[in-house]
């Protein structure tokens, strides 16, 4: 990488980075705008901002995880796409310029598996060193042999709830003459959450039937049937994964059912119930941890085999974190209650944009 390209990095990551809002995107016409060369300017320039401030908050990662090699990997990457896109100028040319931008969305789709092979680097990096498993040190201390988890934790979050913008303004872009109905892109403005925790359901009962050969059944209450202005694909993950978490809870403590309720119209509130042997109080800062998992033989201590490439029940311990990251980056918030040996309750806010 030539010193102009570092420098430039640089000066990008120190400019200002705007929030994006849904209702912000709503009003932008991107096909107008594409056959607008100061609005492409003005589009890469905000892209360009976005990347280089990945890249920095890749490099400064706490306690050596910017040095594992997954991470050099993934910051790699951002560089790359830093350079390609600063190198395009050709704004008459609509089609290189969704090449270009594909390209990037594309680079970065493996972005949580390289976070969690850093992960496991580290973990076994400071474990050779400490003499210990430093993860299941932190599942009892709450904290690394080297200091707090906080540190770590806060830098991750930053980077996975920025991480959205680039990925969202770059899918809004490519996506924007979508027509399905209702769809701005891939912004549904009458999301119905109903069928996306339904579809949710159906994918996380399938792999709990495959893992355990049995899924406990998910009853839904339906205090209200709310239209929201949302992005599908990001509910469903979340959706996804918090239903997923709920169900191997039931299971292995012996329980039949899962609840959701669902309410509001134009501030939506999901609950999800379930009655598995619950998380002490002790522990609950601890579950949004990224890499913290309760499964003992898990991805980064060498017991489990699965590979990412598979959909485990559990075990990398990114799913809650990342489920938080994108719910706060929509504007919303995850907030979970449990009482251990009863259950755990998880409220998921949805406020009218």
């Amino acid at each position: 990488m030539n010193r102009f390209l570092i420098r430039e990095i640089y000066n990008y990551s120190n400019k200002i980075e705007k929030q994006i809002k849904l209702k912000t995107l709503l009003n932008y016409n991107f096909n107008n705008f594409k056959v607008n060369n100061s609005f492409k300017i003005g589009f890469k320039e905000d892209l360009l901002t976005r990347l280089a401030k990945r890249t920095t908050e890749l490099e400064t990662l706490p306690y050596g995880l910017s040095a594992m090699p997954s991470i050099n990997t993934l910051s790699s990457w951002y560089i790359k796409s830093f350079e390609e896109l600063y190198q395009f100028d050709n704004y008459n040319d609509n089609k290189q310029m969704n090449i270009v931008l594909q390209n990037i969305y594309t680079r970065h789709t493996d972005t949580t598996e390289k976070i969690t092979d850093g992960f496991k680097e580290l973990n076994i990096n400071l474990s050779n060193r400490y003499k210990e498993d430093v993860f299941e040190y932190l599942k009892k201390y709450g904290h690394l042999p080297c200091g707090s988890f906080d540190t770590l934790n806060i830098s991750l979050d930053t980077f996975y709830t920025n991480r959205l913008s680039v990925r969202l303004l770059i899918d809004q872009y490519l996506q924007h003459e979508y027509t399905g109905s209702n769809h701005v892109g891939i912004i549904n403005k009458k999301t119905s959450p109903i069928e996306v925790i339904q579809d949710a359901i159906n994918d996380a009962t399938h792999i709990c039937q495959m893992t355990y050969g049995h899924s406990p059944e998910v009853i839904i209450e339906k205090v209200t049937n709310p239209e929201i202005c949302y992005i599908p694909s990001y509910l469903y993950y979340v959706m996804f994964e918090i239903i997923k978490n709920g169900l191997r809870a039931s299971v292995e403590n012996n329980q039949d059912t899962l609840n959701i309720v669902i309410s509001g119209t134009e501030d939506v509130i999901i609950k999800i119930s379930d009655k598995g042997k619950g998380i002490p109080y002790s522990d609950l800062d601890k579950i949004w941890y990224y890499s913290y998992t309760t499964v003992e033989k898990n991805y980064y201590n060498n017991v489990n085999e699965i590979q990412q490439s598979e959909c485990p029940m559990s075990g990398f311990g990114l799913g809650l974190s990342i489920s938080r990251s994108i719910i706060n980056f929509l504007g919303g918030d995850i907030r979970l209650m449990s009482m251990e040996n009863y259950g755990t309750d998880v409220y998921i806010s949805i406020p009218k944009e």
